[in-house]
């Protein structure tokens, strides 16, 4: 069976509609987007407090502990929101910000007040009952309170939501004695339920027989994952029209800086709301300007914090953030001037009540550092020495998790030997074309690749978004030009140039092209003699030619809407997207009120993937001007693109109302409920429109597809026989049946199905190559040596066969057998550049380091179009099979010339990410490495760094060191060395947090 492509994605889920970001205080205010990932919190309290009522002697309260800016707010408003919807019970919030509530009775005067304040209309009495509430004797006040609110309750339950109880509890505390039995009346009275939240634990009311006789479940906000964390950027981004950010976001390199920004803000709401006002300002500045507008955006925050604490616990902070490291009690005593035992308090305070520091134990000794790495930072970074060390390990993070992400992908080695000059003659396939970008940010998108996968309706709308978005065969390209061109035209007398627009709309455009060139003899470029020449390459799908007339009239009208939109669907075309989004804001500024306009920004909108933005603009086009079905029909994709099918196919379905006999739109209809995951319903669709027309190959290939995943391979083969020969599109379908053929074992007549599809097109069946890549990825050797027999036999491309396989010898190590194969390549092939690159890699591995040095000399990556993802993974087995393989000393020079190689071809920072994914990759076999081998490679680093002063690989070493030391000599205390973020990295990489957590319990 054909196996599940691995899917990377382009933005880690489908992002959420969302607000923008709050202002620098405002916890009560957390982005809408962030509450997205509470629902679920949301819903089971709510259960929680229904199951409550239902058996209060068997359910606790509810207590919601986490730090601040961890959204617990957030989940406060959905569960008042929720309750409120029901008559059945009463809710009494209590907000408390630390300086509030200065006793119980003040606490009960809060509850009163809160009532009043959300039943205004049904709590008179209460104003009235309570308006002389200070004449009323304090000691009263809480039995009275609660008499009055369960009376006001009646028969409906009472909710009380407290927010910061841990402020309220240390409150209490003075008066314990006076008031406790009337705190325990309420907690333990079965008519309220008390959901709480704290920013860290309370004993008092988590232990049995302190404050109340019934235990408060404890339920801990858990931080947001990176992939959670990167939406909610992503959507404040594209909510907030920043298409800048929204375009960098999609790039290697930014994931890298985003992903590196995590390992400081650890999922914290609010933190992440501040590092998008840094995003947002500084989008195309440096990591470095970047992180330390953020730093300093936080400094009043965490200075504020520092007013709070007593001066011997602001000293013992201070102290903590300036050292960075691991600190003993005694030191600390000693550097603050103070003893032990007074000591130990103030730390015991600042761990367990105020969460600022946080304890180790190593052995029977207790060590301290700072809990918040930012607040430890905020401190380090007026220092110039601590600033440059921070930007380093920074730079290293988006380093390492850029290249990460940088993994060469089967279109990244397709298009290097494509672009060869020995196959210059085959030109890149337009599906090539729209895909040149870093594949790490974008899924394999053949054509092909959807017909041979299934989609599950649970994956993002990367795949069935792109499909709906992508299938713009050429009637559905003229739609959106037809579209461009009901804009207001110029006014031209001449007959020739109202002959040519009259021709264009007949599709004559070889007569219309004949008659604009007799206008422009007569007229010279005008403006309607450009949009003309435009209009007519567009409509031929000649998109490069369209380029030069459309920047000729867009700089001498560049507010000519007409020109706007077309300039907009030209860069489209020719794959440039994003650049579209500048003809987006021309558009809104100009005539965004107008239904044509409004369509055209829809469109564009939706090849940029931005759909809930397209469904906008498309609803308003509609809503000015519903005549045009193709609007529909546009709308319908971008909801499929969402992954809304059912609403998709209610827009379709109106379309249908209209045309019953539009089968295009009818197939649309088939696909999508195929792509919901509703095989029957599409089955039975696709069935209606193939009795229309028995010959359409693409419905061919969807009901093939259905068969086969039921394993009904005579039925998948059967649907093609309708298919004529002369309609099988560049060859697909016998590219279809020839893999159904393959998988099931019938390798000649799988031979004689690729080599029929081969001799429509060379191209055609990429996929099956796409699965040797697969299989080479996964080890699954066996099946790959079948595949290349049959590829062989069907006389597939040899060179492409020849790269694949040595690739395959690489993979295993097997350096001889690869270097052959390259070499045999190289034979055919003498320029290609991206052979070199692993036939280098081949020859480090045999140990004939002179021979690689010398293919390195030929090597020049300024003029071949190789992928970044290609270049980094060739510096990567570079240096694993130098460091792993190769006899130390023997190399040097080659290192020496690669370093050289890399300062002149401009790939300095793609180096430093390759030697940042080589540490972590080795580290990770340091059991099967020697100290010698280790200490080599500290050796290795620290001569190209001489080499070349802009190589920082200073972390790398660092890190180095720290390895030798716990792994080689078994100090214990090795990582020690290093602050909170670095061994947090550290640990989490090498996957020893748990080793480190039940030995020496290092990590917070």
């Amino acid at each position: 069976m054909l196996k599940k492509t691995d899917i990377i994605k382009k933005q880690f889920s489908k992002p959420v509609s969302n607000q923008t970001s709050p202002p620098l205080w405002s916890y009560s205010r957390v982005s809408e987007i962030s509450h997205i990932w509470r629902f679920e919190l949301v819903g089971s309290v709510v259960h929680h407090i229904s199951e409550y009522f239902v058996n209060p002697d068997e359910i606790s309260h509810l207590l919601l502990i986490g730090p601040r800016g961890s959204a617990k707010n957030i989940v406060i408003n959905g569960i008042v929101k929720k309750l409120k919807s029901n008559d059945d019970t009463l809710v009494i919030r209590i907000i408390e910000n630390g300086s509030v509530i200065i006793s119980y009775p003040d606490f009960c005067k809060q509850m009163i007040d809160s009532v009043m304040k959300e039943y205004p209309d049904k709590a008179g009495f209460l104003s009235k009952d309570f308006q002389d509430i200070h004449e009323i004797k304090q000691e009263l006040i809480p039995e009275k309170v609660l008499e009055a609110l369960l009376s006001f309750a009646g028969g409906r339950k009472v909710a009380l939501l407290i927010e910061n109880i841990d402020n309220i509890i240390e409150t209490l505390k003075n008066f314990a004695d006076k008031y406790r039995w009337n705190f325990c009346e309420l907690i333990n009275d079965k008519r309220i339920f008390i959901c709480a939240t704290a920013s860290t634990d309370i004993p008092e009311i988590e232990d049995d027989g302190q404050w109340s006789n019934k235990f408060f479940n404890i339920e801990y906000l858990k931080p947001l994952s990176f992939g959670h964390s990167f939406e909610l950027l992503f959507n404040n981004a594209r909510e907030g029209n920043n298409w800048q950010l929204t375009g960098n976001l999609n790039t290697p390199e930014y994931f890298g800086r985003v992903r590196a920004m995590h390992e400081f803000t650890q999922g914290n709401h609010w933190l992440l709301q501040m590092l998008y006002k840094c995003l947002k300002n500084n989008s195309s500045n440096s990591m470095e300007s970047i992180f330390l507008d953020f730093v300093t955006r936080l400094q009043p925050y965490y200075a504020d914090q520092m007013q709070q604490l007593p001066k011997l616990q602001k000293k013992i902070v201070l102290y903590h953030c300036l050292v960075k490291i691991l600190n003993s009690v005694n030191d600390i005593a000693r550097d603050c001037l103070t003893t032990p035992s007074s000591l130990s308090k103030q730390l015991n305070e600042l761990d367990k009540k105020k969460g600022i520091v946080t304890r180790n134990r190593i052995g029977r000794s207790s060590y301290y550092e700072i809990r918040d790495i930012l607040f430890r930072i905020c401190y380090q970074t007026d220092l110039e020495k601590e600033k440059k060390n921070l930007m380093s390990f920074l730079n290293f993070l988006c380093n390492f998790f850029t290249g990460k992400i940088m993994i060469p992908k089967f279109d990244d080695f397709y298009r290097c030997l494509k672009q060869s000059p020995a196959n210059s003659k085959s030109q890149p396939t337009r599906s090539t074309l729209k895909h040149s970008g870093n594949s790490q940010s974008q899924i394999l998108r053949t054509t092909e690749l959807y017909f041979f996968q299934k989609i599950d309706s649970s994956l993002s709308s990367s795949w069935s978004g792109d499909f709906f978005k992508e299938w713009d065969n050429p009637e559905d390209r003229k739609s959106i030009i037809k579209i461009i061109r009901t804009l207001p035209f110029p006014e031209d007398k001449d007959a020739n140039v109202r002959l040519a627009n009259f021709f264009i709309g007949e599709g004559n455009f070889e007569e219309a092209q004949s008659k604009v060139t007799d206008a422009e003899v007569t007229l010279g470029k005008t403006l309607s003699i450009q949009m003309l020449q435009t209009e007519i390459q567009l409509f031929r799908g000649y998109f490069n030619k369209a380029i030069a007339p459309n920047s000729t009239a867009l700089k001498e009208y560049p507010n000519d809407v007409r020109v706007i939109a077309s300039s907009g669907l030209i860069k489209i075309m020719v794959g440039n997207k994003a650049g579209a989004t500048e003809e987006i804001e021309k558009l809104k500024e100009l005539a965004d009120d107008d239904p044509v306009i409004c369509a055209i920004i829809g469109y564009f909108f939706s090849a940029n993937d931005m759909y809930e933005r397209a469904q906008e603009y498309f609803e308003k086009s509609i809503e000015l001007d519903d005549s045009d079905l193709f609007i529909f029909e546009m709308l319908g994709r971008a909801l499929c693109g969402l992954n809304r099918f059912s609403e998709g196919i209610s827009k379709f379905q109106t379309i249908l109302e209209k045309e019953p006999d539009n089968w295009k739109v009818k197939l649309l209809v088939g696909i999508a409920y195929y792509y919901a995951g509703e095989e029957t319903n599409a089955e039975e669709v696709l069935s209606h429109v193939r009795d229309n027309d028995p010959e359409n190959e693409v419905v061919a290939r969807f009901l093939s597809l259905i068969s086969y995943y039921k394993n009904d391979m005579p039925a998948a083969l059967k649907h093609f026989e309708l298919v004529p020969d002369d309609k099988r599109k560049l060859g697909l379908n016998s590219g279809i049946q020839g893999q159904i053929k393959f998988d099931r074992e019938s390798d000649e007549e799988a031979i004689e199905l690729f080599r029929k599809a081969l001799e429509i097109d060379k191209d055609i069946i990429r996929q099956t190559i796409n699965q040797i890549a697969e299989y080479i990825e996964n080890g699954n050797y066996e099946t790959d040596e079948r595949y290349y027999k049959v590829l062989t036999e069907a006389k597939y491309n040899r060179n492409v066969l020849l790269f694949f396989r040595g690739f395959e010898y690489l993979q295993k190590k097997k350096f001889a057998k690869s270097n052959k194969i390259f070499e045999d390549l190289l034979t055919n092939d003498s320029e290609n550049q991206t052979a070199m690159m692993y036939q280098i890699v081949s020859l480090l591995g045999n140990e004939r380091c002179e021979s690689a040095d010398a293919m390195l000399k030929k090597l020049d990556l300024t003029t071949a179009e190789i992928s970044e993802s290609v270049i980094t993974d060739f510096m990567r087995r570079t240096f694993s099979t130098l460091f792993v393989t190769t006899a130390p000393g023997s190399y040097y020079i080659f290192i020496l010339n690669f370093i050289e190689f890399i300062e002149n071809q401009n790939l300095i920072l793609v180096f430093e990410r390759a030697i940042a994914q080589v540490l972590m990759d080795t580290l990770k076999d340091h059991s099967n490495i020697s100290e010698d081998r280790l200490r080599e490679m500290e050796n290795v680093l620290q001569m190209c760094m001489r080499k070349c002063k802009e190589v920082n690989l200073s972390v790398t070493i660092r890190f180095l060191r720290v390895a030798i030391d716990k792994f080689k000599k078994n100090a214990k205390l090795a990582l020690l060395r290093i602050p909170l973020e670095e061994r947090r990295f550290f640990c989490r990489e090498l996957e020893i947090d748990q080793a480190v957590e039940e030995k020496y319990q290092l990590m917070v």
